[in-house]
């Protein structure tokens, strides 16, 4: 896995030190992808990576990679984590912790998010039993479904990033359709076979509080039914009794996370389900891929990333005063007040604290909050009063050297 370095962060910071700049993160583009057996069983690697780059991607959660985790990656200039010969995560974004399936990125100082992948069981696939007449009830659909895979395992290895409010997004390919899609609406109107099926991988989690991007912005199941299953295999070449269905998912939770676009990958861009054509094209899935708005500002001062320079921060930064912080990411020294990324919380990161704070605030905020806050902040007073003593003292004595 590659890992981020200190630098570039480093000067992003002094940047913010100089400018006083908030910045904003850049939209972010969610990507899943089975890229069948390797991604190159329809041609060279290169495909497969043209496909990402038509996607124009930040995170991909990949299935199916065989041992092309690290030559995506590097084709692409991205990070990357294997799990398994099965799943992978590539990312634009610096990898800063591996969880089970899934990872925390780094998308700017004090912003992270989390990504995490599945592939579920292939078969039995209820939908071809559906075709065959072996399942002819949702309930047998539902129960079957139940018996041949679960979505609990990786739900239950997300739980620390869904609670943490952070984005959270959850990728792959579940070889099982959503209920989003085997309405009765869709039903009424002759698709899946005109039945209803509450579908309950999709339905566990909607029920952890993660949302189908796809379906959030583009709800009309009939007529946008956004088939991934399947462009051919090699596409065009499809069989005549195959089943079309949406198996492959970009779901996410986050309080400030905002779908924006959602587009689908394939070979033919007049079948109904392609939004990005690509031919000759490498997978039996189409791709899917969601660009969201993470709107968050980053400014010198705001260690907690709440888009404000305010008391919460101050008490952050005071209660790692003159500490060592070598050894941290610049992202956690920052967090602990390491505003010129020297890995030290020191008297160079007050002066630019107070700076910030009133920069923010208003003339005199500083003094005024501190005046506020409950001990120790009279000793931070007294500091203040020091420094202003000190350093009309040694305006005075230079000037006195000066004449002589």
């Amino acid at each position: 896995m590659k890992r981020p370095t200190c630098l570039s962060l480093a000067s992003l910071l002094l940047f913010c030190v100089f400018s006083s700049s908030y910045v904003r993160a850049n939209p972010l583009r969610v990507m899943s992808f089975n890229i069948l057996t390797g991604g190159a069983s329809y041609g060279p690697l290169s495909r497969t990576v043209d496909v990402i780059n038509a996607a124009n991607a930040d995170v991909i959660g990949i299935q199916e990679v065989g041992g092309s985790a690290q030559s995506i990656a590097n084709a692409l200039g991205f990070y990357y984590q294997g799990f398994n010969s099965d799943l992978a995560i590539i990312s634009r974004y610096p990898i800063t912790q591996v969880l089970g399936q899934g990872v925390k990125l780094l998308l700017g100082p004090s912003h992270e998010a989390y990504l995490f992948d599945v592939h579920l069981a292939a078969y039995p696939y209820q939908p071809y039993d559906i075709r065959d007449g072996l399942i002819t009830t949702e309930a047998q659909a539902i129960a079957q479904a139940q018996a041949s895979r679960s979505v609990t395992p990786i739900l239950n290895g997300m739980s620390s990033a869904l609670a943490s409010g952070s984005p959270t997004f959850l990728v792959g390919d579940f070889n099982e359709p959503s209920h989003l899609d085997w309405t009765p609406a869709a039903a009424a109107a002759g698709m899946h076979f005109g039945m209803k099926v509450n579908w309950p991988t999709s339905r566990s989690v909607a029920n952890a509080g993660l949302v189908d991007a796809f379906r959030a912005l583009r709800p009309n199941e009939v007529t946008d039914p956004a088939f991934t299953w399947t462009p051919g295999s090699p596409a065009p070449n499809i069989s005549a009794n195959e089943v079309h269905d949406r198996i492959d998912f970009v779901y996410y939770k986050g309080a400030t996370v905002t779908p924006t676009a959602a587009k689908t990958l394939g070979y033919n861009a007049n079948d109904g389900s392609t939004d990005i054509a690509l031919q000759p094209y490498p997978s039996d899935h189409r791709a899917v891929v969601v660009q969201f708005d993470l709107p968050y500002c980053f400014g010198i001062g705001d260690l907690n990333g709440d888009c404000a320079v305010d008391t919460a921060d101050w008490i952050q930064f005071r209660s790692n005063q003159l500490t060592d912080l070598t050894g941290l990411t610049a992202s956690q020294a920052y967090a602990k007040g390491d505003l010129n990324a020297d890995f030290h919380n020191n008297h160079a990161d007050f002066v630019l604290f107070k700076k910030a704070y009133d920069a923010r605030n208003g003339a005199g905020a500083f003094v005024a909050m501190l005046a506020a806050v409950p001990e120790p902040a009279t000793s931070w007073l007294a500091i203040i009063g020091l420094m202003g003593f000190l350093g009309s003292n040694r305006r005075r004595i230079g000037g006195r050297k000066s004449i002589r």
